[in-house]
């Protein structure tokens, strides 16, 4: 094969390219696939997180409330059925408070909300303590709830929270919003990946295949140029060994011309051809 064409090292390289090429192409598209996939799972969780953070709050809510309730039923009534709601909430509300504060730990501002409002809730179980206690010793409880002191304690407690589920909120509303944005670039950068690999690859392996198409037909003709040479060669030897064997056969000069000279036509096309003989005497030549 000439220079021009593919030597069998050039020709490798070509293949190994072609091999390589695309896979790494598929590699970095699927990493930048894995990128966006852990990008909108992370987005989505975050949605789920803030929901359960809300579903913490309603249930330290409702804690709060049927805690609220057993301690004014037992006062009303003084019949100790009616603490159970009271010590459920007495017993739960400190787990409760743990968990809430343990998933919102990565934001100042809700945990300061929660150490404040457990606070007031601590001096809110001072007040309900002493409430019950009065009422089992038959003391004045009457004038503390008709001053309101628990019932503002409470409401100051149920608007904190309210506070608290409002803010989660609206993180939740933000976190949709950037979660149905990630899906849908997402969507749009694989779409757009997928055409651009699709192109590339396609260029590139038609260029490929050019190539070696090229280098193919290049070897094919200098294979078949190299055929014919050899056709012509050994044809003309063949025509020599006839000449070769007319002239031993010939028994006149005239006739071992024109027997070279039929059988040389094949080699050296001509019109018209001569046989000039000389006379290895010195005599003249004709």
């Amino acid at each position: 094969m000439t220079s021009d064409g593919l030597s069998p090292i050039a020709f490798r390289r070509l293949l190994a390219r072609s091999l390589m090429v695309p896979s790494a192409l598929l590699s970095f598209v699927t990493l930048v696939f894995l990128g966006q996939i852990m990008y909108l799972l992370s987005a989505v969780q975050w949605v789920g997180h803030t929901d359960q953070v809300i579903s913490k709050a309603n249930t330290l809510l409702k804690l709060l409330v049927d805690g609220e309730t057993g301690m004014r039923g037992y006062l009303i009534a003084g019949e100790p059925v009616f603490l159970e709601p009271y010590e459920v909430e007495e017993n739960s509300v400190g787990p409760t408070f743990q968990g809430l504060m343990e998933l919102v730990s990565d934001n100042p501002p809700q945990v300061e909300r929660l150490q404040a409002l457990r606070t007031d809730h601590a001096r809110w179980q001072v007040h309900a303590r002493s409430m019950i206690d009065l009422r089992r010793q038959g003391g004045d409880y009457q004038t503390p709830v008709r001053n309101g002191e628990g019932k503002r304690r409470m409401d100051a407690m149920r608007g904190q929270i309210a506070d608290f589920i409002q803010v989660e909120e609206e993180l939740r509303d933000a976190r949709t919003r950037t979660s149905r944005q990630a899906t849908w670039v997402v969507v749009g950068v694989s779409l757009g990946l997928t055409l651009l690999l699709g192109g590339v690859l396609a260029y590139f392996t038609r260029r490929q295949l050019l190539m070696v198409s090229a280098s193919y037909l290049k070897a094919l003709s200098e294979v078949q140029a190299q055929a014919e040479s050899l056709r012509k060669s050994a044809h003309r030897l063949e025509t020599l060994h006839e000449i070769d064997r007319a002239i031993l056969a010939a028994e006149s000069t005239p006739e071992m011309a024109r027997s070279a000279l039929r059988r040389m036509e094949h080699i050296v096309p001509a019109g018209e051809a001569l046989v000039v003989v000389f006379d290895i005497a010195g005599g003249p030549a004709r």
